[in-house]
């Protein structure tokens, strides 16, 4: 609850493309921080849409301690995912949460990729 009212006050006031901004800024800054020198390369080097939908699970409970996610691949470029009792959820996580899964799929050197959150509470 203390970190939700942090979240709420920090995006009063803000702009839609401002709050953007934010989501953009903190997940690049999050992915950067994960994923620096060696480990970013060996990521590079391993890393997979296959491997990040088997292991979506190991992924998110590497940073959080409830929800569950389950990962599928759709098709060679297209991966469903879906996290559920995510006791700590707040939407501007979420947001993050998403763009956070783009980056990622980019740091596996993939180009033009879009994330779409389709449903959120």
């Amino acid at each position: 609850s203390v970190v939700h009212a942090l979240l709420d006050a920090m995006l009063v006031g803000l702009s839609a493309l401002e709050r953007e901004a934010l989501v953009r800024g903190g997940s690049k800054a999050i992915m950067e921080g994960t994923l620096r020198g060696v480990y970013r390369f060996l990521f590079r080097l391993v890393a997979s849409p296959k491997r990040f939908a088997r292991n979506a699970q190991s992924f998110w409970s590497a940073y959080h301690d409830s929800g569950r996610v389950t990962a599928s691949m759709l098709g060679t470029n297209e991966t469903e995912a879906r996290l559920v009792d995510w006791s700590g959820h707040h939407p501007f996580m979420c947001e993050t949460i998403t763009e956070a899964i783009a980056l990622t799929h980019q740091a596996m050197g993939l180009a033009n990729v879009a994330c779409t959150r389709t449903h959120c509470v």
